[in-house]
């Protein structure tokens, strides 16, 4: 005698079949297969190698200090003012890095205009002394004006004087500076050339490593 299965026990037993099933699969998903995860890779800080050691300052006022440069103008304190601009590095003629200052007059002093220029300071760092002395000859060979060369202690500098301004460039080592005084600016009876060689001992030290500071008197025209 064969036993013959409802249509309702049937479907019954499908669906408890099917809610296992289901079940089931659940678990392992919640609990037995693992889900890949990618790990994002850290940005390295040194890209290409470890960055060169930079000579310069960022900032101005650790080159020359706006209380330097009123102090040897003879200007009130907090009057002077500077703007730093950081240059790029020029491969072509070996220069590692640059930064310019501007010193104006950011408050009121007698002789003096507001926002007038008082000092321009250039400094650049070379990847070594031969390549600043090249450029630092290519440079001065080309100003216009009366031009003389001066040492100053170690250092090497040409004077150029025009009637708007006198210029001096001076090259150490790997570094230079140059400094530009307007002829507006004038400390009393003093000679420009005597103030820009004060101003570039000033600086220097903090362009050129194992410089120290250097007396006023270290300068003097070259024979």
């Amino acid at each position: 005698m064969r036993a013959t299965v409802s249509p309702r026990v049937l479907v019954a037993a499908v669906a408890v079949l099917l809610t296992m099933f289901s079940a089931g699969c659940g678990a392992r998903a919640a609990g037995g297969v693992a889900v890949p995860t990618f790990s994002t890779p850290e940005p390295s800080s040194t890209p290409g190698g470890p960055a060169p050691e930079e000579r310069l300052p960022g900032d101005c006022g650790r080159l020359l200090g706006v209380e330097d440069v009123e102090a040897l103008l003879g200007l009130p304190l907090g009057t002077a003012g500077v703007r730093t601009v950081v240059g790029v590095p020029a491969p072509s003629v070996g220069r590692t890095e640059r930064v310019s200052c501007r010193y104006t007059m950011s408050g009121v002093a007698p002789g003096f205009a507001r926002g007038a220029r008082l000092i321009d300071l250039d400094t650049g760092v070379y990847v070594d002394g031969d390549a600043a002395a090249r450029h630092w000859r290519t440079n001065t060979g080309v100003e216009d004006g009366a031009a003389r060369e001066i040492t100053i202690g170690t250092a090497s500098g040409i004077l150029v004087e025009r009637p708007a301004e006198a210029v001096l460039f001076v090259v150490s080592g790997p570094s230079t500076v140059t400094v530009t005084l307007p002829s507006a600016v004038r400390v009393g009876e003093r000679a420009a050339a005597d103030t820009l060689v004060d101003l570039a001992l000033r600086v220097l030290p903090r362009v050129t490593p194992g410089t120290s500071p250097l007396p006023t008197g270290a300068a003097a025209p070259a024979q």
